[in-house]
């Protein structure tokens, strides 16, 4: 069935990252040294929760998301969880998507 096997994809190696306000998240192990200089949170965003860090910049705060850092997702594009789990930010695991192709691949629900 393809959501069993979705549920463990992707079979790669992983590493926790600690989040200030919740469970930890799931990165890739070369990642790893880059991620953890930031601050990580949850965040709920719509219908689900991300992991988020902030910082100032020029006198406003900016917020980016976890897997749109990892993913490098260009501003006109989603980023997309293949295995459906927003906790698991693997690069194998992420999937830039037009919003148009990320609204039509959701719709079969």
């Amino acid at each position: 069935m393809l959501i069993k096997e979705l549920r463990n994809y992707p079979d790669t190696p992983k590493v926790l990252l600690p989040t200030t306000n919740g469970p930890p998240a799931i990165i890739s192990p070369e990642d790893e040294a880059f991620l953890k200089t930031f601050t990580w949170r949850w965040k709920k965003s719509y219908h689900c929760s991300y992991v988020v860090t902030s910082w100032r910049y020029e006198q406003r705060v900016h917020t980016i998301q976890l897997h749109r850092l990892v993913a490098q997702t260009p501003p006109n594009m989603l980023g997309h969880h293949i295995n459906h789990n927003t906790a698991d930010n693997r690069r194998d695991n992420l999937r830039n998507m037009l919003e148009f192709d990320h609204i039509k691949f959701h719709s079969w629900r």
